[in-house]
Order: structure tokens, then C-alpha cells, then sequence
């Protein structure tokens, strides 16, 4: 008896080792292709890290381009004025403007208008310097009205590599243009290559080379016709050129293994990213050995019997543990068994008086509603309300596993309240819910803190050019009725720039913005387009004769505006009044038409408007 209870115990225990043996087996697969993953993911990351930097790299450079050029198809498409001139002035001014905003990589914007070369830097070419064949000239106009990207090259006087983003304006036959250094997107690759463990390139789908961990590929252009691991590479995107997420993979080139990321940036640009394969999965390699040579017997045994006799009390301790980090997120946690109809309040005041937190009330759905009552402000009441209404939880749950709503406390302060499900049966119908309840109002007054700065003119603080047009635009499209279209533009203004300088010429453009606020409502819009130019919509404001009175209250104002460095010099304004209705009924129309208008003021001495006819 006694044998035969030892041979079975000790087949038992061979069984027991073999599982065992095979547990472990898993867990180790399972942990060699967790690590691996991870380490993809590394990789992947630094990837991103790059990608995000070039885009803020990339992107201002853009933007300036794609506003400019807008602003230069407008005065391009006006006849008979002085375009070479205007523009000069224009281009110079945005070159100052974004010369200190953007960090380092702006160089200037250019252009050929109507058969003249305009620079924004006062760069004078010289005498044998024919525009039309230039680079960016001739990329330019193979592409009417796409951003092109000329090939990099290095600056001979400066060190610097440089790039030119051009594009077309007006009829296609000129062509506006801006230099980039690209010193700092190429550190920036540069430094992510560390010590030679990798390279860093950034191309687009054409094979021209931005940047490169080896700078004498800049300016290359890559075809799968070519001989080495770049053209490999980049032969390797061309098959993913499709896709917009993000490639990870394994390349092989002269017999050693690479790891590949690749992942689209800004524009038709693509960041990819080489690494040996060993440099990668060695540690991975070297854990797995390790096991494969590591005694599993007696401990395998041991730490079975240990997480056996453990596992379910760390379990237990850890979801403990972080479901009190959680709570403490949370002002009110509750979880509402939805069909016994009891309540559990695990934290907070959402409990019945003279409970505590952990106790369980019945008659959930009464109970629940009144202490909700109690700590929400009597303007969000109603909708928290309708979110809270158990009755059609089920319904807004399909397809959904968080509910989400955004409401005043009693105390004035936005919280977000969350419904989430944990168990839902196989019918659809919901057995408990958590309701959940965070403050977030510094969350929420910082992003509508920074909507506002988006929204704003930095120097004036009236709306800027982006956000006014847009609200224009949403007034005059939702709007029957008529309304008041004016733009104002300052007298000379050049002249107090360059008689009393540029912080008096800020003072100038602050005075008007404020006369304007000053006058107009706050139903009413108001931004600066940019320079010494605003414009105001006033959608009440329909007949010439309100119109009239308001422009005559705007002067007025004016004429009160003292500035002492000036020495008793006035701010004069030219102003042209289109009415909707009468002028127009879209947006483009009203500009048109105020434009004009304001051409035919600037012919009058003083402040002045006129109305377009």
C-alpha cells in the first residue's frame, strides 16, 4: 500500500513537473514575445519622437506659406493696382513678423509677380539672376497649386543645408517661395541615431532626401534601381505608401538582419528608421538562453506551490490596492446593481444620510437621482438628469462602453461624470454600472484658456483672422436678414512706423482695435486681418442709416485716442461698408465689395468711410 502510495505520488509529481515544465514553457514564450514587442514599440517610439518633432518643425513654415499665398492671390487678382509694390511691403512685413516667431528655420519669402522678382529680405540679385530658372521657379509651375519641395543644398557661405518650399499664385505664372535651414530637423536626426546604433532618414514618396544620419545623403534622390540598404529602405516604403499607419518590420541587406519603422509625417513626407536587429532583440536573445540553461526542478516546484497558495490574495490586495489609487481620482464612485435596483457608494457623498461609504441602499433609482440633485448646479440639473436616467442606459450603452458628461457642481466647478459597464449580459441588458465623478475644472478652464488664445490677435485682443472669418462666416450663412460688412484700413501707417517706430505703430493698431470693440456689441464680430487692417460684422445692423451712426461713434472714438509720442498726431482711417443684401450675400461678396470701397475712401483726407455701391 505503502509503494503503491509512493509510485503515485511520484507519478503525481512527474506530472505535476511535466505541466509544470510546460507552464513555464508558455509563460516564457509569452514573456520573450511581450519583450520583443516592447522593444518594437522602443523603436517605434523614438520613431514617433521624430516624427512629431519634424511636424513642428514643418509645420509653421507651411502655414506661412499656405496664409501668404492667399494673401497674394488677393492682390494679384486685383487689377490695376501696384502689385510689385504691395507685395514688397507685404512679403517684408510677414518676413519680420515670422523671422522672430518661427524658431531659427525662417529665412525669408520671395517670388516672381507679373514678371518682377520681389524679395522680403532686401536681398538685391544680381545682375545675370533670371528667376524663371531657377529651382524653385521651374518645380513650381510643373505643379500649379501644390506646395513643392526643391531638392536640399548646402549653403556655400553659411555651412547651413537649406531647402526652398515654393508653390504657385495667381495665374499660375508666378510663384511665391521661402528658404528653410534645415541645421535643426538634421540635429535632431542626427542625435536620435546616438552612437551609430541606427540611421535616420526623412524622404518623401519621390526618394528626395530631407535629412539623413549621413549628411551626404541630403539631397539624394532614392530609387529601387539602386544598390544599398537606404535604396532597400526606401523601396521597402514605396509598398506601404497606401497605409496611414504605422510600418514596423524586419528588412534583410547583405546578410544582416534590420529593424524597419517607418511612419508618414506632415505633407508627403515619411520618417523611417534602421536599426540592427541585434542591437534590438540581444537582451531578448540572451534571456531566453539564460532560461533555456536555468535548473527548473525543485524551484519550478516551489514557486508553483507559492503563486498556488498566493496568487488569488496579491490578486485580491492589487485590485484593492488600485482600485483605492483610482477612488482618489474621483469625487463620487458608485456602482448601481441595475437589476436588484441597490446602490454601493465606494467613495464620495452619494450616499443615503447616516450611511457611510461601502454600504449598500436600496431603491437605487430614487435614491441616486435626489443625492445627485444635491451636488449639481441648478443650471446643468436638468441634463445630468437625462444622463442619469437609468431607463435608457441600455440604449446609449450600444456600441459605447463609457458614457461621458461634462457638468457644474453645487460648488461651480466643471466635474465629468462617467457611466461604464463592467458586465453586460448576452442580451444587451445591463446588470451594474459604475457611475464615476471627477473634477476638472482646471482641465477645462486651461483648455478653454488656450481655445481662447487660438481664437485671439496676441497683440490686439480682438479676434484674429482665422477664428473672426470663421464666425462671419457662420452669422452670414445662419442669417436671413441683412447686416453691416465693414473693412478699415490705417492711414499711412507705414509713416508712423517709420517716423515713430514699431512699439508706437503697435500702439496705433491697439487704439483702433479698442475703438472698435468699444463700439461694435458683443453680438457683433471684430478682428484684425493682420497689419494696420480690421473687419467687423454686425448682422443686427441692416440700413445705412445704423451703419452710418456706428462708423460716426468709431471715428468719434478715434478722434479721443491721444498717444503722446505721436505729438499731437491723429490716427486717420480709411473704411469701406458693404451691406448684405445690397452687396452681396456671401462672405466673398461683402470683401469684394467693402474692399473697393475702402480704395475709393483712401482718396479723402481724414477719417473716412464710404459705401460700396
Amino acid at each position: 500500500m505503502t509503494l503503491l502510495l509512493g509510485r503515485r505520488n511520484l507519478l503525481i509529481l512527474l506530472i505535476g513537473l511535466l505541466c509544470v515544465a510546460f507552464l513555464l514553457a508558455q509563460i516564457m514564450g509569452s514573456i520573450y514575445e511581450t519583450n520583443r514587442e516592447t522593444l518594437m514599440l522602443r523603436g517605434e517610439s523614438r520613431n514617433t519622437e521624430l516624427v512629431d518633432n519634424f511636424s513642428l518643425f514643418l509645420l509653421p513654415n507651411i502655414d506661412v506659406m499656405k496664409s501668404s499665398a492667399f494673401v497674394v492671390d488677393h492682390v494679384l487678382g486685383v487689377p490695376g493696382r501696384d502689385h510689385a509694390g504691395e507685395l514688397k511691403r507685404f512679403l517684408t512685413e510677414q518676413t519680420q513678423i515670422f523671422s522672430k516667431t518661427i524658431d531659427g528655420t525662417f529665412s525669408g519669402l520671395y517670388g516672381y509677380f507679373d514678371g518682377v522678382y520681389v524679395d522680403g529680405t532686401d536681398w538685391v540679385p544680381d545682375e545675370d539672376f533670371n528667376p524663371v530658372e531657377r529651382p524653385w521657379y521651374l518645380k513650381a509651375v510643373k505643379s500649379p497649386g501644390k506646395m513643392t519641395f526643391v531638392e536640399p543644398y548646402l549653403d556655400a557661405m553659411t555651412g547651413s543645408i537649406l531647402m526652398t518650399i515654393s508653390r504657385t499664385v495667381g495665374d499660375g505664372s508666378s510663384v511665391l517661395a521661402v528658404d528653410l535651414s534645415l541645421d535643426k530637423i538634421q540635429k535632431m536626426v542626427e542625435d536620435a541615431s546616438g552612437n551609430a546604433r541606427g540611421a535616420h532618414m526623412i524622404l518623401n514618396s519621390e526618394g528626395l532626401v530631407m535629412s539623413h544620419t549621413d549628411r551626404k545623403e541630403v539631397g539624394k534622390i532614392y530609387t529601387c534601381s539602386g544598390e544599398d540598404l537606404y535604396r532597400a529602405a526606401f523601396c521597402k516604403l514605396e509598398t506601404l505608401l497606401r497605409s496611414e499607419r504605422l510600418f514596423s518590420g524586419e528588412l534583410s541587406w547583405d546578410g544582416t538582419d534590420y529593424v524597419f519603422y517607418a511612419q508618414p509625417a506632415v505633407g508627403d513626407w515619411y520618417v523611417i528608421t534602421l536599426v540592427k536587429a541585434d542591437a534590438v532583440f540581444g537582451s531578448t536573445h540572451l534571456l531566453l538562453a539564460a532560461f533555456i540553461l536555468s535548473g527548473v526542478g525543485i524551484l519550478l516546484v516551489i514557486a508553483l506551490t507559492f503563486l498556488r497558495m498566493t496568487s488569488k490574495q496579491i490578486r485580491i490586495e492589487t485590485l484593492n490596492r488600485n482600485l483605492e489609487t483610482v477612488a482618489r481620482i474621483y469625487d463620487h464612485m458608485v456602482e448601481i446593481d441595475l437589476e436588484t435596483d441597490t446602490l454601493r457608494v465606494i467613495t464620495g457623498t452619494l450616499h443615503t444620510r447616516g450611511s457611510e461609504e461601502g454600504s449598500t441602499s436600496a431603491n437605487a433609482r430614487n435614491v441616486f437621482r435626489s443625492r445627485l440633485d444635491s451636488v449639481t448646479d441648478g443650471v446643468s440639473r436638468e441634463t445630468v438628469r437625462q444622463f442619469a436616467d437609468f431607463s435608457t442606459l441600455a440604449t446609449r450603452f450600444e456600441g459605447n462602453s463609457v458614457l461621458t458628461l461634462e457638468f457644474l457642481s453645487d460648488k461651480g466647478l466643471w466635474s465629468r461624470a462617467r457611466f461604464v459597464a463592467p458586465e453586460q449580459r448576452k442580451d444587451g441588458k445591463l446588470k451594474t454600472v459604475l457611475f464615476l465623478v471627477e473634477n476638472i475644472d482646471n482641465e477645462k478652464r486651461e483648455r478653454d484658456k488656450l481655445i481662447h488664445l487660438s481664437e485671439t490677435d496676441p497683440l490686439t485682443g480682438i479676434s484674429n483672422r482665422r477664428s473672426g472669418e470663421s464666425r462671419m462666416r457662420q452669422l452670414i450663412n445662419s442669417r436671413e436678414q441683412g447686416g453691416m460688412f465693414a473693412l478699415i484700413d490705417a492711414d499711412d501707417f507705414k509713416s508712423v512706423n517709420d517716423t515713430f517706430g514699431h512699439e508706437i505703430g503697435d500702439k496705433v493698431i491697439v487704439a483702433i482695435a479698442d475703438s472698435l470693440r468699444g463700439t461694435f456689441g458683443s453680438r457683433d464680430v471684430v478682428m484684425r486681418l493682420g497689419g494696420d487692417e480690421f473687419a467687423v460684422y454686425a448682422p443686427a445692423s441692416a440700413g445705412r442709416e445704423i451703419a452710418g451712426e456706428l462708423m460716426g461713434r468709431f471715428f468719434d472714438r478715434l478722434l479721443s485716442v491721444e498717444i503722446p509720442e505721436m505729438k499731437g498726431r491723429r490716427i486717420c482711417v480709411s473704411a469701406g461698408v458693404a451691406m448684405r443684401g445690397c452687396d452681396g450675400g456671401t462672405f466673398e461678396e461683402l470683401y469684394r465689395s467693402a474692399d473697393t470701397a475702402v480704395y475709393r475712401s483712401k482718396k479723402n483726407h481724414g477719417n473716412s468711410y464710404t459705401f460700396a455701391s
